[in-house]
């Protein structure tokens, strides 16, 4: 859901609609574009990814909970999300 957090300004076109031509389940298009209302998987999924990418603990923990997951398992999935992004920049020539 991250990578797709920033791909209407890739593309310039808006995120509704480029998820949805994708599609993308309307739970996570409403969780990405900040359009849900009620709290659901996608939109906690979400949330945990802008902590992680903020640094925040306390909502990292939070988000964790509510998942069922310890931070530490967020902490090592977060890790393997950056090395694998980093890697497809580096395999198709993109800068970092």
């Amino acid at each position: 859901m991250g990578l797709f957090s920033l791909l209407d300004a890739l593309i310039g076109r808006p995120l509704a609609d480029l998820l949805q031509e994708l599609g993308m389940p309307a739970e996570m298009i409403a969780a990405v574009t900040g359009v849900s209302s009620s709290p659901n998987a996608f939109s906690t999924l979400y949330s945990l990814c802008l902590a992680c990418e903020s640094g925040d603990m306390p909502m990292i923990e939070k988000h964790s909970r509510t998942l069922g997951l310890s931070p530490q398992t967020i902490s090592a999935l977060s890790v393997d999300a950056i090395t694998w992004s980093e890697a497809l920049c580096a395999e198709s020539g993109m800068p970092r």
